[in-house]
């Protein structure tokens, strides 16, 4: 495990006693789930760290599948069949140890307070993470707070499967936590699987493997837990801001793969792009805003020097542009009008009008490009001072500039607005929507930015009219388009022209 720093306010925070977490463990060994979260709630301070295998238990027990609905089909259990004294009490024992919804609601909103009273570094060093330094084994895990022969409970022995993951995002997928002492749960993943997608299967061969499917990224029950885990991390950003360090998330750092040298950075942010894009193709208002946000903490990342941009830049746009419209557009319209996320929304969308347009030489980029990040420019660093989070290393991080996103001038954006739209209706409008969002996101960066970032032709580009030329030409559509999208197109028009003559 990673245990992450969280600022000067961490050595605060102390440990409990073992009296005190030894009342928690035996509720939760006698199945009293309540119970317990009332006793930890109850010593829950911002002196008092929780301990991270309680936290576990807590996110066991928020993730753990509601109970399913017995139906004709689906019996939960055999209730005619004659039992045994023995057995009857044996299964009566096991029922007491089934977490309620009631203990999964409990346990979610004393999760939400921890967040609410202690530190990020707290809370995410119980959860799985890649190491911080390159040096380091892989899955480092802090060593447990007490010994694991007192974890006796069913919750504790589950919460264990925490430990083994990858990263994070893996506890969220569908059928990481399975009910436990459940008749129910002797059915496969696949079956389940096949449930929610209309039915079990009863015949065989290659038919049946239509119906199987892949396990969703968020559990259907999965969701309250992940927006925890983006406002901890959101916390942990301000933490580090706190700390005259930029606004970045330690742990969501790692969750990236560490390079394999010195000299390299981390880039492949894959399996948090997968839970970004599961958000966003959800087409749920509140859902979506959850890839939003989670988006936005990893352009956040590109404004340190531990991420190498370039193949960063290029793994992410490739997986973003395989979404679809729907998406793309409630992505384009709900980056926060922040400079990171102006610069990294300018350059998706030209990525996305170089990849698309047949009239650009360009070759398309690979999706994984083992690309080398340039040598730090201090060569000499300890295993402590390359780890980001801590207030003592923080003036030595500012001495490395971050690498600063690709150079974006007016010409260029002439040159994108003036190339020819080529494809059929729906492709050419799905350009020209992506151009009007160019045209957004480079006005706003012009009025909005530092000085760094702004381009000393852009007042020309206004004054001349070359600009609003462009836009008048570029945003005509001369083809067979329907109603809707003719009145799409005038709209897009008319907002750029009413922002281009009014700045």
């Amino acid at each position: 495990m990673l245990s992450v720093t969280a600022g000067p306010s961490r050595n605060a925070e102390q440990e409990m006693s073992a009296s005190q977490r030894g009342l928690i463990d035996t509720c939760f060994e006698e199945g009293q789930y309540e119970t317990g979260i009332y006793v930890l709630d109850s010593l829950r301070s911002s002196y008092r760290k929780p301990p991270s295998v309680h936290i576990r238990q807590l996110l066991c027990l928020a993730l753990y599948p509601p109970p399913e609905e017995e139906t004709d089909n689906n019996p939960t259990a055999d209730t005619n069949l004659p039992t045994s004294p023995s057995k009857l009490g044996a299964r009566q024992q096991r029922s007491i140890l089934i977490p309620t919804p009631a203990a999964s609601q409990a346990a979610l909103r004393l999760l939400e307070a921890f967040t609410s009273t202690n530190t990020s570094n707290a809370l995410l060093r119980a959860l799985p993470s890649h190491p911080l330094h390159w040096t380091e084994q892989s899955h480092d895990h802090a060593p447990p707070s007490y010994s694991q022969d007192d974890e006796d409970s069913a919750v504790a022995r589950q919460s264990r499967s925490i430990q083994e993951c990858k990263h994070c995002w893996e506890i969220l997928r569908e059928g990481f936590i399975r009910p436990q002492f459940d008749p129910s749960s002797s059915r496969t993943t696949s079956q389940i699987r096949r449930t929610r997608a209309g039915g079990a299967h009863t015949g065989g061969g290659e038919e049946g493997e239509e119906e199987f499917e892949q396990p969703l990224a968020v559990a259907p029950h999965a969701w309250p837990v992940l927006k925890w885990l983006i406002s901890t991390l959101e916390k942990e950003e301000s933490e580090n801001e706190r700390n005259d360090q930029h606004r970045y998330s330690t742990f969501l750092l790692c969750q990236i793969p560490p390079p394999r040298s010195a000299v390299d950075k981390r880039w492949d942010a894959g399996p948090t792009l997968e839970i970004v894009v599961f958000c966003l193709e959800e087409g749920i208002p509140q859902r979506q805003q959850l890839g939003i946000r989670l988006l936005t903490l990893l352009i956040n990342l590109t404004a340190t020097n531990f991420i190498d941009l370039s193949p960063f830049l290029t793994a992410t746009f490739n997986r973003l542009q395989t979404m679809s419209k729907p998406a793309l557009i409630f992505l384009m319209t709900m980056l926060p009008q922040t400079s990171l996320a102006i610069q990294f929304k300018l350059a998706f969308c030209r990525h996305l009008l170089v990849s698309t347009s047949s009239a650009v030489a360009k070759p398309k980029p690979k999706p994984k490009p083992k690309t080398k990040a340039r040598p730090l420019r201090q060569t000499q660093h300890s295993t402590a001072s390359t780890q980001p989070g801590g207030s003592q290393n923080a003036p030595e991080r500012e001495m490395i500039p971050a690498q600063r996103y690709p150079t974006f001038r007016s010409a260029d954006l002439l040159d994108l607005l003036g190339t020819p739209v080529a494809g059929d209706t729906k492709t050419a409008l799905d350009t020209l929507r992506i151009r009007y969002e160019l045209v957004l996101a480079y006005a706003s960066l012009q009025t909005s930015a530092d000085e760094t970032l702004r381009d000393e032709e852009w007042p020309q580009l206004l004054s001349s009219g070359r600009l609003v030329a462009a836009v008048e030409q570029t945003f005509v559509y001369s083809g067979r388009a329907q109603s809707e999208d003719s009145r799409d197109l005038d709209m897009m028009r008319s907002i750029l022209l009413e922002m281009v003559r009014t700045r």
